[in-house]
């Protein structure tokens, strides 16, 4: 069975795309040196972080590495940027937004804005054994971790 030469080779568009964003890559790693001034960057390095960043969208790592910048003491792993990245995508509330959101469902019956809180409220079996007390808090609070972590993951790791 021959192959298609022409359907091995990148079209242009494609090529411009992932220059654009190495470059962005590139440009936000910058950012990144100057903001941790005591790291110091090898070139190796860069080539490992541009590889593997490349493929996030430019105002998506533009964003994480800006929020990273703010709220890190240490300069960021990929691991790191491409946890924020998801994070910022997956927009989840905070455990303790997501715990007002539980109580609002509970009192009132609206639906939570977040999925995940809906999910972790029937996994803490809070609305049986609803009570202002902390079991269920806790209950509901480990659970909404867990999910949580289980979508960022999923996030990090998913190819558009």
């Amino acid at each position: 069975m021959s192959e298609n030469p022409q359907a091995l080779t990148p079209q242009p568009h494609f090529l411009e795309s992932i220059e654009k964003r190495m470059e962005v890559a590139l440009e936000r790693l910058a950012f990144l040196s100057a903001a941790f001034p005591r790291e110091q960057v090898k070139t190796e390095t860069l080539v490992a972080y541009v590889a593997s960043l490349s493929d996030i969208p430019p105002d998506e790592l533009t964003e994480a590495m800006q929020d990273i910048v703010l709220t890190s003491r240490f300069f960021p792993t990929i691991a790191d940027i491409r946890r924020r990245v998801a994070e910022n995508k997956l927009g989840l509330p905070s455990p303790s937004d997501a715990l007002q959101q539980a109580f609002t469902l509970i009192d009132t019956g609206r639906s939570p804005e977040a999925a995940a809180v809906d999910k972790a409220l029937r996994a803490a079996g809070a609305e049986e054994n609803y009570t202002h007390g902390g079991f269920w808090r806790k209950a509901f609070l480990a659970a909404y971790k867990e999910i949580c972590e289980g979508l960022i993951t999923e996030e990090m790791y998913s190819r558009d």
